[in-house]
């Protein structure tokens, strides 16, 4: 059983350039890696590319407005989330991926598939579309510039009428909803082709603070087994995790 691993986050200003740095494999930036290879831009991007659609992004002033109705211009906060990034990953690993050629040409048609659902979903704001292939299992990364409140599938579905809703308990479902609808998404249009599962993630990986013991567990989860369970929940189980919600959708 091969299941859907995708994720997305928004990030401010302040943190483009570590998120960059990591992904783009600047020495020191991404101490998890063991052997780190510059990754494989597409569709006509780049790192400058990102970096100046933000840079007009955040230098665009918003219109603030007021009690009384009448509002004023404003240059856009330092925190403010001007970077929707995600990634989709291929369940099937770079060693068998490299040297099968049925394997490379599922993931070809994968890789295809997934970059033509990235773009029909982001259209003009996707400004980044990379492929990493010095981990266990090759993945895309996609970046999406612009304001993350109105991009961002959970962000955006927490609005209503051009608004976010106005209690917490009500923020975090409809956050829950969008990114499920995102999902949802992504495994009609890509994952079903390849028989790919959607299921709900009942032990979030996410939670494990070690980055090196969620990508074992990532690794265990993509060909476990029924013997293979009880070393995967051991594992979990002794790891410290998060004191963040648990996220299902």
């Amino acid at each position: 059983m091969m299941n859907i691993f995708a994720r997305v986050h928004a990030y401010s200003a302040v943190k483009v350039r570590g998120i960059l740095d990591e992904a783009c494999r600047v020495t020191g930036a991404c101490p998890h890696v063991e052997h780190p290879i510059k990754p494989f831009w597409v569709l006509d991007t780049s790192r400058q590319s990102i970096e100046a659609a933000i840079a007009e992004h955040m230098g665009q002033f918003v219109d603030v407005i007021r009690s009384d109705g009448s509002s004023y211009p404003r240059a856009r906060r330092k925190d403010h989330r001007c970077l929707t990034a995600g990634v989709l990953s291929w369940p099937v690993p770079v060693t068998i991926v490299r040297s099968t050629p049925e394997a490379m040409a599922q993931f070809q048609r994968w890789f295809l598939l997934s970059s033509q659902w990235v773009r029909n979903e982001f259209s003009d704001n996707l400004q980044g579309l990379m492929v990493h292939g010095d981990e266990e299992f090759p993945h895309i990364h996609f970046f999406v510039v612009g304001d993350a409140q109105r991009l961002h599938p959970g962000l955006k579905a927490e609005l209503i009428d051009n608004k976010r809703q106005g209690t917490g308990p009500e923020r975090i479902a409809a956050h829950k909803r969008g990114l499920a609808d995102w999902l949802d998404r992504y495994h009609a249009r890509v994952g079903k082709e390849f028989g790919l599962t959607r299921k709900t993630d009942l032990r979030p990986t996410w939670r494990i603070k070690d980055r090196q013991v969620r990508q074992d567990l990532i690794g265990l989860q993509s060909k476990i087994d029924e013997r293979e369970q009880e070393k995967w929940n051991e594992i979990y189980d002794r790891a410290e995790k998060t004191q963040r919600e648990t996220m299902r959708f």
